[in-house]
């Protein structure tokens, strides 16, 4: 009695379909979850580095800063500068206590 191994069974489609769907995550999550409409990160971060440029120009001070936010002191007051990731520069500004 002879036996053919069968194609397409075993661990290695297993392994072929795990990495495929690995792969599209990781595609769709990049671009957004697929609905479109983000933007890179060092899109952002250079949209936030505009953004912050044209405060400090009006003489705000970086009191910190991450890869998406900064927080901006002039005198007693104090101004958090954020991009979100659709690229989105928004500002809300408040008093130090």
């Amino acid at each position: 009695m002879t036996t053919t191994p069968r194609r397409g069974s075993g661990c290695c489609s297993g392994s072929l379909a795990l990495g495929v769907v690995v792969l599209l995550v990781v595609v769709l999550t990049r671009r957004g979850g697929g609905g479109g409409g983000g933007v890179s990160v060092e899109e952002r971060q250079r949209r936030l580095d505009g953004a912050v440029g044209s405060w400090v120009a009006q003489g705000w001070a970086v009191e910190s800063q991450t890869a998406d936010s900064a927080v901006l002191r002039r005198g007693g007051d104090l101004m958090l500068v954020s991009v979100d990731q659709a690229g989105q520069v928004s500002t809300r500004s408040g008093s130090a206590q």
